[in-house]
């Protein structure tokens, strides 16, 4: 593997409930680049990204941030390094859109004048920052937790299906998003199911099926009938 990735993983094998979900499993992701992870459920693609985060434990192989082993570490010790926003995180408390983007900040991040300014710009939810976050919808929701990610102005962001159960609008500003970051230099990687999303918003489509890369590909080159076959048991017209 290449010293040149933001995050990589290398030959990590990791086990769930007693069960091998990772296997041997070797992949980096680049600065400046989004990429998809896809696979069909039960793949390991989330187990991956919260390896790489450090949320679970290695049975072996190694997690490299910045080219830097960071296998030893807990998640913790990469406030601000790795930013991540979980599948469909529920909001519990009564706060304000700005309480909550600046809520458990690295100490270092809410030093940094213009974090919260940076992030609801980017977001476009600067209308909503005295709002109740639980007076909004599900969909600007989600816009400011993905603010408050970005307000750590981590290097790395990983992102579990950023989109789900958003309506069609707020899932391309969700993505769009997501390219703009990447495009002032952030590593962006995102487990996505929709295979057509991840076509058009991805620079880079990592494939895995069974625990293992099953491809991987670039753009604008676009998911093979083989692959579409062979993982997902679909053809082309299935995603028309």
């Amino acid at each position: 593997m290449s010293g040149s990735f933001a995050i990589e993983a290398r030959a990590l094998n990791v086990e769930v409930g007693g069960k091998p979900v990772l296997k041997e499993l070797s992949v980096g992701f680049r600065a400046a680049q989004v990429t998809a992870i896809v696979g069909p459920n039960g793949a390991g693609k989330t187990t991956l990204l919260k390896a790489l985060l450090r949320l679970l434990p290695l049975a072996s192989g190694q997690v490299h941030l910045a080219g830097q082993d960071i296998s030893a570490r807990q998640a913790h010790q990469l406030a601000g390094r790795i930013g991540y926003l979980e599948q469909a995180p529920n909001i519990y408390w009564p706060l304000s859109v700005e309480a909550l983007v600046t809520l458990g900040l690295p100490a270092a991040a809410a030093a940094r004048a213009g974090a919260l300014e940076a992030a609801l710009e980017r977001t476009e939810i600067a209308e909503f920052r005295h709002r109740p976050v639980l007076e909004l919808s599900g969909g600007e929701r989600a816009l400011v937790l993905l603010a408050r990610v970005l307000a750590t102005e981590a290097p790395v962001i990983l992102a579990d299906e950023p989109t789900l159960s958003l309506d069609p609008r707020h899932q391309i500003a969700i993505l769009e998003c997501f390219r703009r970051q990447a495009k002032a230099g952030t590593c962006v990687v995102l487990v996505m199911h929709d295979l057509l999303m991840a076509e058009k918003y991805a620079d880079r489509i990592v494939v895995i099926d069974r625990g293992g890369l099953y491809k991987d590909l670039t753009m604008p080159l676009g998911l093979d009938d083989q692959t579409l076959d062979e993982v997902f048991g679909i053809g082309r017209a299935a995603l028309a």
